[in-house]
């Protein structure tokens, strides 16, 4: 008895390499997107594109494939359903604010789970990560708190470095007085 192997189309190889490398170089978020129609995929890619995140369908079996074996493949382990792929190296925290905007509403998305810097993350874990600050408001948290001691040194310098001026200027007055 004959043993057929299917040889795998050359769109699928790439899709996998493509797969493969998104997860390997960027911050996932996968969805389901089920009820969500062509209008509605629309808004949501337009709506990450803004802040340089993409969106992808995907199939479960290619993204299990290009899993298998690396660190992502705890990502894959009970996936099922419609999968939509969210993915970004630039900024995760807005990339989930923005996907769970669409979480609500009349035909909702489902967040299935993530991959954020070599972490699998559940869907409460992604909303947690959504209610962080931008990078942008993280960055003006640190240099503010950086900011605050130094512009009291210079405030305390100055203070000092007056007194020493209106006690010079005393001194000098007392002296034109007496000479």
């Amino acid at each position: 008895m004959a043993k057929f192997e299917r040889v795998p189309r050359k769109e699928k190889v790439q899709q996998v390499e493509f797969i493969k490398d998104v997860l390997a170089n960027n911050s996932v978020i996968l969805t389901d997107f089920q009820g969500v129609d062509v209008e509605g995929m629309a808004k949501i890619r337009n709506k990450l594109k803004e802040i340089n995140t993409n969106y992808k369908v995907i199939k479960n079996t290619l993204l299990t494939i290009a899993a298998t074996g690396t660190d992502a493949e705890a990502v894959v382990e009970n996936l099922s359903g419609s999968t939509a792929m969210l993915y970004t190296n630039d900024d995760v925290v807005a990339a989930a604010k923005t996907i769970l905007g669409f979480s609500k509403g009349p035909k909702p998305i489902t967040i299935k789970c993530g991959y954020v810097e070599g972490t699998v993350l559940s869907a409460k874990q992604i909303d947690e990560l959504s209610k962080i600050g931008s990078k942008e408001e993280l960055i003006a948290a640190i240099l503010g708190s950086i900011e605050a001691p130094l512009s009291g040194l210079v405030g305390t310098l100055n203070s000092m470095l007056g007194d020493v001026i209106w006690t010079l200027d005393a001194v000098i007055e007392k002296k034109e007085k007496t000479a």
